[in-house]
């Protein structure tokens, strides 16, 4: 047992069963690796042959988004101009009929007032 002999032995034995233990260990593991690697290369391949239209699709979504709110934007500043120009009119309609209220209340108190001026005896 004092045989430097018997020791590098022992100790060689030792390291190849680790050594074996570990690869039937790893092996598992290296194997399921080269699965992920593989559904990762079809995963990327898949993206690279879908993202682009999808990419050009979006971008002419987009582009169909803007046009719209740039259509909208149009037309909220058309109603906001027609609501100032309806506003303006009601108020115009408002001073006329004030003014034909006035009118006609003049024109009340002028005629009862010659009506009375012509019954007077």
């Amino acid at each position: 047992m004092n045989s430097p002999q018997f020791w590098l032995g022992l100790t060689t034995g030792l390291l190849a069963a680790a050594l074996l233990v570990l690869m039937v260990a790893l092996l598992p593991f290296l194997q399921q690796l080269q699965r992920t690697a593989t559904a990762a290369e079809r995963l990327l391949a898949l993206l690279e042959r879908e993202l682009p239209p999808i990419l050009g699709n979006v971008r002419e979504t987009t582009g169909e988004i803007k046009e719209v709110s740039a259509e909208l934007d149009g037309g909220l500043k058309r109603v906001n101009q027609a609501a100032d120009s309806v506003g303006s009119g009601v108020s115009l309609v408002q001073q006329q009929a004030g003014s034909l209220s006035r009118n006609a209340r003049s024109l009340w108190v002028g005629f009862s007032t010659a009506w009375q001026v012509f019954t007077r005896k």
